[in-house]
């Protein structure tokens, strides 16, 4: 295994993302004037892409385009970027999905399946499509979230679905967290749903059956502070969650079972209760609860 990825001495690291090919990693900064991204090669340790820059706020969503040439990034100054990764060339204008009349800050975004079309969501409370080359929206944004943000998007495997997390803790049709969700991940088989909280003491993951909303597993307790990542084995069998506690632990999902010892890889800390299901389709987005 190669050195620790160093170079963001000004800051936490805010993010990190794998492209489809497992050979990179996307990393985004959160220091003073850091508002940048760049790419490494995670075996060796050293930087494929420098910083590139273009946003004049914090990066809050990075993804990887399927054939891991193009990074598209989202940012509190409401543009969305999109770069080819080794020229560090903008492709086209930045794009516009939410704007500051409805406080628009960006908080996720993500390609959708045919790669021509991504979707983002902010502090407006929706989730918008946009079309790559014009810029339009494709769709009606999805809407209904009113009395909080959304904070995150995610795909399952099969793209054919959205799952969506807001700072609504009290509706449903996913519930159990005390306060908003923080993270959340579809098991590669795309038959498991894992969330966790940040309500106070809320430091805990739990895995769902998505389709019928049920809790495959309750609460797996064992971080004494808020949990910043969550992610699944390639065989839908175990979880590996990070938190502010410096620790990152591993389970058995099933038996909510800890394998091992907590690891420490960093010296300090590591950088919602609604999930709703939303059906893919060519010519509109339809509601699916789940």
């Amino acid at each position: 295994m190669g050195e620790s990825l160093k170079g963001y001495e000004r800051g936490a690291v805010y993010w990190i993302i794998l492209p489809p090919d497992g050979t990179k990693l996307a990393i985004v900064g959160d220091g003073p004037g850091d508002h940048r991204a760049r790419v490494w090669d995670w075996r060796s340790g050293t930087v494929l892409v420098g910083l590139i820059k273009g946003h004049t706020q914090l990066i809050h969503g990075v993804c990887w385009s399927s054939d891991d040439e193009e990074l598209v990034t989202a940012s509190g100054d409401i543009a969305i970027h999109r770069w080819i990764v080794l020229t560090k060339e903008e492709l086209g204008k930045p794009l516009q999905a939410h704007d500051d009349r409805h406080d628009g800050e960006k908080w996720s975004v993500l390609f959708l399946p045919d790669g021509k079309e991504i979707a983002s969501c902010g502090d407006d409370d929706t989730v918008r499509f946009l079309d790559l080359e014009t810029g339009e929206q494709i769709e009606e944004p999805l809407k209904g979230y009113e009395r909080g943000a959304v904070y995150w998007i995610i795909l399952p495997p099969d793209g054919t679905k959205l799952a969506i997390g807001c700072w609504i803790p009290e509706v449903g049709p996913f519930e159990g967290h005390t306060d908003g969700v923080t993270a959340t991940e579809f098991s590669p088989g795309g038959l498991y749903l894992a969330s966790v909280g940040d309500g106070p003491g809320d430091h805990r993951a739990r895995a769902w059956d998505w389709r019928s909303g049920t809790v495959l597993v309750g609460l797996i307790r064992g971080h004494t502070q808020l949990i910043h990542g969550v992610c699944w084995s390639s065989d839908d069998e175990e979880l590996v969650t990070a938190s502010g506690d410096i620790a990152i632990r591993r389970w058995i999902v099933l038996t909510k079972e800890e394998l091992g010892k907590p690891l420490q890889a960093h010296d300090d800390s590591i950088h919602p209760d609604i999930v709703e299901c939303w059906e893919l389709a060519c010519e509109r987005f339809q509601e699916t609860r789940c």
